[in-house]
C-alpha cells in the first residue's frame, strides 16, 4: 500500500477569510508557520501533534472574526 502525503497550502498576503475580513501580514505569517510545521510532520511520515492541528484551527477562527 502506497502512502499519500497531502500537505497543507500556505496563505498569500492579503488573504480574505470567508467572513470578509482581510488578514494582516503578521497573521498570515503566524498561520503559515504552523502550516509549515504541520507539513514537516506529514512529509516525515510522523503523526501531527493535536496541539498543532488545534492551534491552526484556533488561529484561523480568531483571525477571521470581524470586529
Amino acid at each position: 500500500m502506497k502512502n499519500i502525503n497531502i500537505t497543507r497550502s500556505l496563505l498569500p498576503y492579503g488573504f480574505v477569510a470567508f467572513t470578509g475580513k482581510q488578514w494582516a501580514n503578521s497573521q498570515v505569517d503566524s498561520y503559515n508557520q504552523i502550516q509549515e510545521t504541520i507539513n514537516s510532520f506529514i512529509t516525515a511520515g510522523f503523526p501531527v501533534p493535536e496541539y498543532l492541528l488545534n492551534g491552526s484551527h484556533n488561529l484561523f477562527s480568531c483571525y477571521s472574526i470581524n470586529q
